[in-house]
């Protein structure tokens, strides 16, 4: 058995028979073990068919939410030409998946928890859905297909702070995902854990390395509350913040410009914290603003 060290929190271990042995044996007897331990708690299995161009249809991506179901289902199961992955959680920390993908077996084990959730987004990029699908399953939450024509995904994940996020991901139909659209807080309604949050994420020494240069901050007043108000610095914004409760307006947007115009908005709509995440310039007014925060 080899391993390899994905990053800090990620381990994949490479099961090489040292002799000729049973797939299905070695899985099973792997799943009854796992099953043995009293910290570990079944989460879901996936079972793929591979089609004759080498990619996983969705209709044949079957998903078991009981291990007696997935059990059964293993009687149809081609063990050379097939994919099937198996989900434990430990503690509700820890994801450890057992994993046979067309004949080749692995066991995954990875933290449930993101270190820095916005340098995580960018392991997505580049990537087809169905390959984060087979990569991240036990993040996803939904998918599906809005007009015209293009593919949605949501994953959960938690944050370094212990705060539960959503991403949502967007991509033209059979195309890899190019820009994340944005995610969002789990601690909806609760504005002071809100703003506790935003500072953590944003008012440190590491702000232009994680998010880039401070460009503006857009306050959008609420529906005849007058003008647009643009703070220019992030001082300002601080001190706003500080005085004020964002879900007194419509939205606030600290705008930060990364490398390559990418650009990252963590900001407040109403009582939610949402971080934007957009291959475009930063705008330069607030109506742009208001088009990326509510496309």
């Amino acid at each position: 058995m080899e391993h390899e060290q994905i990053d800090s929190l990620n381990v994949v271990f490479k099961l090489t028979p040292v002799e000729r042995v049973n797939n299905k044996e070695v899985f099973m007897k792997l799943l009854e073990v796992v099953s043995a331990e009293k910290e570990a708690k079944y989460h879901v299995s996936f079972i793929g068919k591979y089609d004759a161009s080498g990619k996983l249809p969705n209709a044949d991506y079957k998903k078991y939410v009981t291990k007696e179901q997935f059990v059964q289902a293993l009687n149809d199961v081609d063990w050379q030409t097939d994919l099937l992955k198996t989900n434990f959680r430990f503690n509700d920390k820890t994801n450890l998946e057992l994993q046979c993908d067309k004949g080749k077996l692995q066991i995954i084990v990875a933290s449930l928890t993101v270190h820095d959730r916005w340098k995580w987004y960018f392991r997505f990029l580049g990537k087809s859905f169905e390959e984060t699908l087979r990569e991240q399953f036990f993040r996803v939450t939904s998918t599906g297909i809005i007009p015209p024509g293009r593919q949605l995904l949501m994953m959960k994940g938690t944050d370094r702070y212990s705060n539960n996020f959503k991403a949502v991901f967007i991509a033209p139909m059979d195309e890899p995902i190019k820009e994340i659209e944005m995610s969002y807080s789990d601690i909806e309604g609760n504005m002071d854990k809100i703003k506790e949050t935003w500072f953590k994420m944003v008012d440190n020494n590491d702000r232009e390395k994680n998010f880039g240069k401070f460009d503006r901050t857009i306050i959008i007043p609420k529906q005849g509350g007058g003008s647009p108000v643009i703070l220019r610095s992030f001082e300002e914004t601080k001190q706003w913040l500080n005085n004020n409760s964002p879900s007194s307006v419509a939205s606030i947007s600290p705008v930060f410009r990364s490398e390559n115009d990418q650009v990252i908005m963590p900001s407040f709509i109403g009582e939610r914290l949402i971080v934007v995440l957009t291959t475009i310039p930063a705008p330069s007014d607030a109506k742009q603003i208001v088009g990326i925060l509510h496309r």
